[in-house]
């Protein structure tokens, strides 16, 4: 990672629609970036711009938001909830294992939290 960072986003696209757009450039932008003589090669906005996608008609993009859409959604609540699951578990087992706080009152405090 550099100094440059670059919010990719559209009015006109959903997220789905750019997230894997960013993901089938990504190797193009870290070979443009480990082809710079510098120490830390950077991404410009304009090598943004160059990459180039195929844009289904107007029709198949809304039919196909209808169905990935949806799916995207859930994948970001999953990894989410996948976050605080193991931050809640990275909490509670060493005072588990260690015997400072018992199961009982490990419930309690989840249930709080939640």
């Amino acid at each position: 990672m550099n100094q440059h960072l670059f919010k990719v986003t559209s009015k006109h696209f959903p997220k789905w629609f750019f997230f894997h757009w960013i993901a089938e450039h990504m190797p193009s932008f870290q070979a443009t970036a480990a082809s710079k003589a510098t120490t830390m090669g950077h991404i410009q906005r304009h090598h943004l711009t160059q990459a180039m996608t195929f844009v289904g008609p107007p029709a198949v993009m809304k039919a196909a938001d209808e169905i990935i859409g949806p799916l995207f959604d859930r994948q970001i609540a999953n990894d989410l909830e996948s976050r605080t699951l193991a931050a809640t578990r990275d909490l509670l087992l060493p005072k588990l294992m260690s015997g400072e706080i018992r199961v009982r009152d490990a419930e309690k405090l989840v249930e709080a939290v939640a």
